[in-house]
Formats: C-alpha cells, sequence, structure tokens
C-alpha cells in the first residue's frame, strides 16, 4: 500500500488495489472519451455551467435542466430549446 494513503482516515481503501490507476494511465486508459456526437459544441454548454454550479456556486442543481435542454437543440442542430424536459440519454444527444 502506498505511503501516501491514510488507512486510519480512509478505511475503505485498506484493500483496495491503489496501483491500478497509475498503471491504467501509463496505458493510456482514463482520458476524455467522448459522449456527444458534437462532443466539442456539448462542452462549450457545458463546462461554463458546471463552473457556475460546483465553483461559483451561485445556482442550484435544477440549472442543468436548461443546460440539457441547450446540448440536446445542439446534438439535434436547432437553436436552443428551453420548454422541452426530457430524462432519456438519446435526447441529451449521448452516443449509444
Amino acid at each position: 500500500m502506498p505511503k501516501f494513503v491514510n488507512i486510519e482516515h480512509y478505511p475503505e481503501l485498506a484493500e483496495v488495489n491503489l496501483d491500478l490507476a497509475p498503471k491504467a494511465m501509463q496505458e493510456g486508459y482514463p482520458g476524455h472519451r467522448p459522449l456527444f456526437k458534437k462532443d466539442g459544441e456539448a462542452q462549450q454548454i457545458l463546462t461554463p455551467a458546471l463552473e457556475k454550479l460546483f465553483a461559483v456556486g451561485d445556482t442550484t442543481v435544477t440549472y442543468m435542466k436548461d443546460i440539457a435542454q441547450q446540448v440536446t437543440a445542439k446534438m439535434k442542430g436547432q437553436g436552443v430549446a428551453r420548454s422541452q424536459t426530457s430524462a432519456s440519454h438519446r435526447d441529451y444527444g449521448l452516443l449509444n
């Protein structure tokens, strides 16, 4: 077990193979995986929204409904939609 892990503070990590993560990184597994058909365009909408939600903290999670609608509209090649709400991955423009 690496010495930088405080097992007393994180007992759930006592039996975890933490060597796996650095090995996976060396082999190129972790990294940016496209989630959307037009991932770059989606990220232009999502990145500032997530910063507003998590870093700035001046909004609630319901703000993400509007953001999801914007991403959906962008993936469908439409203008910004603000009146629809859908929970399906296909509607959010996710791959699959």
